[in-house]
């Protein structure tokens, strides 16, 4: 009696049994996370690129759109140590919001979500964030290209914290105290 084929049977059927179990929960652990708001919503775009030129020229590139069936919600993935959202999530949200809006026509809820995975133990909380207006997203646009042509001098960030991690640390540092930069120290458009 051949005991070799039975075997190769009942070892295939494991492993495909095997095999869809992780795919069941690894889907399963991926829709954990999903807050209230979005359960039974569907997903349309996922790591999509809108470009607009109107009302400004802005290129974006989305994480997850999910459809309600009334507006679209955006969400944000954040990979990070610390349970925190920050006002720049809510400003690249924001601008994600004008891109896609004037992209596509269709309606996008003022709330979006910021999805934040912790790096090591791959935990995931989900933050529900009102959004800026598109009034509050073209300020700050037109905020950042005075300060980049030096027709404003930019002020102090409301915590130290936020100057540790900045990129022009040195140069705002050098020859001035906080306060007192001219337009001249500002620093230049990385390259």
């Amino acid at each position: 009696m051949n005991l070799i084929a039975p075997f190769v049977v009942f070892l295939a059927v494991f492993t495909v049994l095997a095999h869809a179990i992780r795919r069941l929960r690894r889907r399963e652990d991926f829709f954990r996370w999903l807050p209230d708001d979005l359960v039974g919503s569907q997903l349309v775009y996922s790591e999509k690129t809108f470009a607009i030129s109107h009302p400004l020229k802005l290129t974006v590139r989305v994480d997850r759109i999910y459809h309600d069936g009334a507006a679209m919600a955006l969400v944000e993935l954040k990979t990070r140590y610390r349970d925190e959202v920050y006002a720049s999530d809510i400003i690249e949200l924001s601008a994600q919001r004008l891109a896609v809006q004037y992209g596509t026509r269709d309606r996008i809820h003022d709330f979006g979500f910021v999805l934040l995975q912790h790096p090591i133990t791959g935990r995931r909380i989900c933050h529900k964030v009102v959004l800026l207006s598109e009034a509050e997203v073209l300020g700050i646009a037109n905020r950042r290209e005075l300060l980049l042509a030096g027709a404003l001098l930019p002020c102090d960030a409301a915590g130290s914290g936020r100057c540790h991690r900045c990129e022009y640390r040195k140069e705002c540092a050098s020859d001035s105290s906080p306060g007192q930069r001219t337009a001249h120290e500002m620093p230049s458009r990385p390259s």
